[in-house]
């Protein structure tokens, strides 16, 4: 039993003291978080660690007999010395698997935040989808991680769901963003005396920014009803 108490907290103590500066001290540690190193190349580590652990085990094994506080000390100091690789590694899997999601949301994030730009701000799951960038799935999730992080708003229509990025058309004049803002709440479209009585804004004003909308090609006139709908919802 005194072995035992001995043994446990020298185990508990090498083990974290190994594993949290194994690291710093493990030549190829980092290059092996980052994927350039194999776990093959680390195995003159595993193997040292194991040697070494194995070695405390048997001498405090032996001195045991003799003195079972310091037997059982040099036996626990080793466990957890021969243990601490298998944490080594797990950290290993798990950064190397962290950085690999950083990277692919990085990704996703700079392809969702080009689109929004080619669509000035207005963007659809089936816009995503249809890029070929996407698949059904990631499209939905890609527009839900701009939902939370407070960078996009989403809108729901009878067309559906819109997702609203303010930061992609900041650089419009004023009269264009409530344009657009308006047209975002009425997909189907408005006339321009619509737009006026939306907006209180005089007919000049209104005409001059929707031909310059539609220059840029984010606002469409649908000819037959007169109206003017958003282009990426047409």
């Amino acid at each position: 039993m005194i072995e035992f108490l001995a043994a446990l907290p020298l185990l508990l103590l090498s083990f974290l003291l190994w594993s949290s500066i194994g690291r710093y001290i493990i030549p190829g540690f980092e290059k092996a978080i980052k994927g350039e190193l194999g776990y093959e190349e680390l195995f003159g580590y595993w193997i040292f660690y194991g040697m070494v652990g194995a070695f405390l085990i048997a001498i405090g094994s032996i001195a045991i007999s003799r003195d079972p506080i310091i037997g059982g000390g040099l036996a626990g100091f080793g466990a957890g010395f021969l243990l601490s690789p298998f944490y080594v590694r797990w950290k290993i899997v798990k950064e190397r698997e962290n950085r690999e999601t950083i990277k692919y949301l990085r990704e996703m994030d700079t392809k969702v935040m080009k689109l929004a730009r080619k669509f000035h701000g207005i963007l659809t799951v089936s816009i995503l989808v249809d890029s070929g960038e996407f698949s059904l799935e990631e499209a939905n999730k890609a527009l839900e991680r701009f939902i939370k992080l407070g960078e996009a708003k989403v809108i729901n229509t009878s067309f559906g769901r819109i997702y609203d990025f303010p930061s992609a058309r900041m650089h419009l004049a004023k009269m264009d963003q409530n344009i657009i803002a308006v047209l975002l709440k009425n997909p189907e479209g408005l006339s321009i005396s619509q737009l006026i009585k939306e907006i209180d804004a005089p007919l000049e004003s209104i005409q001059s920014s929707l031909t310059r909308l539609e220059s840029l090609g984010i606002v469409v006139r649908d000819n037959v009803n007169d109206l003017y709908k958003l282009r990426a919802l047409v």
